[in-house]
This record gives C-alpha cells, sequence and structure tokens, in this order.
C-alpha cells in the first residue's frame, strides 16, 4: 500500500523554502506505522477521492532547549505555514 501524494512534488516545495527535508518508504514504528497505514487502507477499502501522507515534523527549537540542543530541530511555524500553502494551493 502506498499514498497517491505528490510526495517529490511536496519534496521539492519544502526545499524551495529551505525547510530540510527527506524522503523515506518508512512510516516508523508503532504509532506513526499504525495510523498511517490504517489511514491508507480506510481510504482504500472505502474507495474515498483523498489523499493520504505522513509526515515527521521535527520538535521546535523550544522543545530541544528543554532537552538538548544536539537534537535536530526546526520552528513549526514556518512548517506550517509551508505545508498550509501547498494543500492550498
Amino acid at each position: 500500500m502506498e499514498t497517491s501524494f505528490d510526495v517529490i512534488n511536496l519534496y521539492n516545495y519544502f526545499e524551495k523554502f529551505n525547510i530540510p527535508v527527506k524522503i523515506s518508504y518508512f512510516a516508523d514504528t508503532y504509532v506513526c506505522n499504525y495510523t498511517y497505514f490504517n489511514c491508507l487502507n480506510y481510504i482504500r477499502e472505502n474507495n474515498i477521492e483523498i489523499k493520504c501522507i505522513f509526515i515527521h515534523i521535527p520538535l521546535s527549537p523550544e522543545e530541544t532547549n528543554k532537552l538538548d540542543n544536539e537534537i535536530p530541530s526546526f520552528p513549526l511555524d514556518k512548517i506550517a505555514s509551508v505545508l498550509s500553502d501547498y494543500v492550498l494551493k
């Protein structure tokens, strides 16, 4: 099962705004994987015309400051803004 979402197009869109991205074909384990593949399965079984993608979002700089500054982070407001613009375009 895989998404019908244009992953490469989204990747290029994020890069245009200097948001570091990496394409992965692995939704991680446990909750992430379960959620993503259940959504894909539900869409397929119910013949719903909708796109589905799973995106791991890094911690915000504020969150990493509380933990360990070595953990990768990125401002969530910028990610949300670019992603929202992409979806609404």
